[in-house]
């Protein structure tokens, strides 16, 4: 069983969540909070700040850890460490990821971990 270590980010503004859509894995064509997998030597908040804007190109300016979930199957287990973002700011460049935002109150297709974290 392969272990994955993960940071992500709940942006919120103006009752809308950024989310992006997942091309792979267990959950492929499903919406994720920003982020992804932890490198060498990097902590979680760190690699939020680089996820966040290889992905979606936001800027994580100041977050606080909001949660940390857990997700197995037989071949998966993936360990989240989930930030609210409390202030971001939007910058140029190239997304590696399909993003959009959502209204709170009409999510698409989610993965658990953000059907855990977000409270309808």
């Amino acid at each position: 069983m392969n272990t994955r270590i993960a940071a992500y980010g709940i942006f919120i503004s103006e009752n809308k969540i950024y989310l992006t859509q997942k091309r792979g894995g267990p959950f492929k064509n499903a919406w994720d909070f920003p982020g992804g997998k932890l490198e060498l030597h990097e902590t979680p908040l760190q690699a939020l700040q680089r996820e966040s804007i290889e992905e979606a190109a936001l800027q994580v300016n100041q977050a606080r850890l909001k949660a940390v979930e857990t997700y197995s199957d037989p071949n998966f287990h993936m360990i989240g460490i989930i930030y609210e973002v409390l202030e971001f700011q939007e910058i140029q460049g190239n997304k590696e990821e399909e993003g959009k935002w959502f209204d709170l109150d009409q999510l698409p297709e989610v993965t658990p971990f953000v059907q855990r974290t977000i409270k309808p």
